[in-house]
């Protein structure tokens, strides 16, 4: 059985799984530790990008502007009948 064959990425010349760079036109291959790495680096982007958005969540939450805004877009307003059932506060006497 011979060397199986792969296309080059760049030129499409068939090379060989154990060359390191195509012999047509000299694109390097990548190693296993680079495309390890690759995605290592495009995981923890991902993560730094995931862990930001929840950050910005967070504290979007917790100011006064984020949960008013909330409610007043989507929360349904009470209506009469539900008024009429929640006790009124008595007056203060002087």
């Amino acid at each position: 059985m011979g060397t199986p064959l792969r296309p080059c990425p760049d030129c499409g010349h068939q090379i060989s799984r154990h060359a390191r760079a195509c012999p047509n036109c000299g694109r390097p291959r990548r190693t296993r530790g680079q495309r390890l790495l690759r995605e290592l680096i495009v995981d923890a982007a991902s993560m730094a990008l995931a862990l930001c958005l929840l950050w910005w969540f967070l504290h979007w939450m917790a100011s006064p502007a984020g949960p008013a805004w909330v409610t007043e877009h989507f929360a349904k307003p009470m209506t009469n009948s539900l008024m009429k059932t929640m006790p009124t506060p008595h007056p203060k006497k002087p």
